[in-house]
């Protein structure tokens, strides 16, 4: 009975040493992790300028549109979703096709774990409407990156130049035949300024050639002056056409024979408030 007891407790204290002798023991533990779109694209400048034209000119900006798709990590697809204020809204254009239709397309390629994207450029245009008042004009434009997970603005400004065109009828003006001492009506002079784009005021500033010099009135008057505003129709100017009448009173002696002479006027153009 005594040896059994030692035995058994023999055996229990090898098994204790072989437990603390063990060697270690690997063991795997998966991982994972969802990585999120981020589309991350900047564009310059932040206004685009197109300087000064005149309507039917075709302007293109005076900088080229940079992209920069750094810290990206998707394929960027980007079109124009909104243009805002005239002439830009129905005319802007980009690298000749206008907004409507022009997709810009920026693919990551793959560089160890990172993406790497083209910067190209674009060259930015705005066509100005024939007829188009005179006036600076500004808006903006807003792209949107990947079906508006990024949208960004930018500012847009142009001039359009004063265009001063004035129709005077008739060519010439005439009195017919008059008697020295009389004076007589010639024809009415009508102003047409329905090609221009601005207020105008009209003056005549100088008669020359004789007998005109002195004996020309303008609605009985020495010096005509008139304001044609321009008539806000849409983006462009209706004007009506005023008249005058001339006089011409013939000197008394006045030596016989045709008689001719130049009336000027002086046209200004100022833009429509």
């Amino acid at each position: 009975m005594r040896k059994f007891l030692v035995l058994l407790v023999l055996t229990s204290l090898l098994l204790g040493v072989s437990l603390v002798m063990a060697d270690s023991v690997n063991q795997t533990q998966n991982t994972s992790v969802d990585i999120s779109h981020f589309e991350n694209l900047s564009i310059s400048p932040s206004t685009i300028s197109f300087g000064s034209g005149f309507p039917g000119d075709t302007l293109l900006g005076n900088q080229n549109l940079s992209f920069d798709a750094d810290h990206s990590n998707v394929d960027l697809n980007v079109i124009v979703s909104n243009v805002q204020g005239k002439p830009f809204n129905s005319n802007l254009s980009f690298d000749g096709v206008n907004f409507a239709s022009k997709m810009f397309v920026f693919n990551c390629t793959k560089v160890n774990d990172s993406c790497s994207y083209s910067t190209p450029t674009s060259q930015p245009g705005v066509t100005i409407p024939s007829g188009f008042r005179a006036g600076t004009y500004t808006g903006n434009v807003t792209f949107s990156v990947n079906s508006g997970n990024q949208t960004m603005s930018r500012g847009l400004e142009v001039s359009v130049n004063q265009i001063i065109n004035v129709e005077i009828t008739p060519p010439v003006v005439n009195f017919g035949s008059v008697i020295p001492g009389n004076t007589v009506n010639g024809t009415v002079i009508t102003f047409d300024a329905s090609n221009s784009n601005v207020d105008l005021v009209i003056i005549s500033s100088s008669v020359t050639g004789k007998p005109f010099e002195g004996n020309l009135k303008f609605n009985g008057l020495s010096v005509y002056n008139v304001n044609i505003p321009c008539i806000k129709t849409g983006d462009q100017c209706d004007y009506e056409s005023p008249t005058v009448m001339p006089t011409l009173r013939v000197p008394v002696g006045f030596v016989a024979g045709t008689a001719n002479g130049v009336i000027t006027y002086t046209i200004t153009g100022s833009v429509p408030i």
